[in-house]
């Protein structure tokens, strides 16, 4: 399911004009690094709290983990001690260096701008990294959108996460509304039925 992250708006048709380019630019990055710290501070934070209570969960087993080892290596309690001291220090370091640094969490590095949806594929101008929202990209975004039936008419976007890629939408009079619906249904219709009766679909 689709979340809203965050919407913004602005006046019909402003950002297509050539001396708003600029403004469009600034508009847009900001939009999406707001999302994206958004986005963080909801699901980032969660992830922390449940690394942290993995690793609380976690200790006590992996303590009796290292000492079942040594029991069955080492016959003085002095070396499996040892053993389960360093084995022990070795696996929190590892834990603590990794929630540290929220290894394993995935937010959000990219989003769509798609505004062809009668076509199954996207430009590359329109998708737009995180890492990468240079004044350079991101004119070639509005090259590519400015003369857009659906860009023209919009009064402003929101950035949507969830199921499939991250998305930007958007707000359009309902009749575009509906229009850019219908033909996103038509694609898949058509898609639908270009596979309908498939059993084999490669390896």
């Amino acid at each position: 399911m689709k979340e809203v992250i965050y919407k913004n708006v602005f006046p019909v048709g402003y950002y297509t004009k050539e001396e708003n380019k600029m403004w469009f630019v600034k508009r847009l990055r900001a939009d999406i690094m707001k999302a994206v710290e958004l986005w963080d501070q909801k699901y980032k934070t969660a992830y922390q709290i449940e690394m942290a209570n993995d690793f609380s969960e976690m200790l006590p087993k992996m303590k009796a983990k290292f000492e079942k080892f040594a029991e069955l290596h080492w016959k003085t309690e002095n070396r499996r001690t040892e053993y389960v001291q360093i084995e022990l220090a070795k696996w929190i370091a590892e834990r603590t260096k990794a929630i540290s640094t929220n290894s394993g969490y995935y937010g959000i590095t990219f989003f769509d701008i798609d505004l062809e949806p009668w076509s199954n594929g996207i430009h590359g101008s329109c998708i737009l990294s995180v890492n990468n929202l240079s004044d350079e990209k991101l004119l070639a975004c509005w090259e590519d959108i400015k003369d857009n039936e659906y860009f023209m008419a919009a009064d402003g976007w929101q950035f949507e996460n969830g199921t499939g890629r991250p998305q930007i939408k958007l707000h359009l009079p309902k009749e575009l509304q509906k229009k850019f619906k219908d033909e996103e249904q038509d694609l898949s219709d058509a898609i639908a039925n270009f596979y309908k009766g498939c059993t084999y679909f490669g390896d």
